[in-house]
């Protein structure tokens, strides 16, 4: 599912799949949105994270473990790359 990105504004509450709160929207650029997290780093979420927003939250396709694995960070030029933790 596609969601329409004019529909994310700041403050937003952010879900995971399992319908628990993740953070909030702290910034909004063209291809993603900066996840405010209270007890852990902001991270970059391209928008094919989202899988519907109804009202003030946007509901992600994604749990919240993959959110923590996933690791998206700023590349700075308004993409998101893919940073794994090292294993070990």
């Amino acid at each position: 599912m596609s969601v329409d990105r004019t529909r994310f504004a700041s403050g937003m509450v952010v879900l995971s799949s399992e319908g628990k709160e993740v953070g909030k929207v702290k910034e909004i650029r063209e291809h993603d949105f900066l996840l405010d997290r209270a007890v852990a780093p902001d991270i970059y979420l391209p928008y094919t994270t989202a899988d519907n927003v109804e009202g003030e939250a946007i509901a992600l396709n994604i749990s919240v473990a993959q959110v923590d694995d996933l690791g998206f960070a700023d590349t700075g030029d308004d993409q998101t790359t893919t940073v794994r933790a090292p294993q070990g």
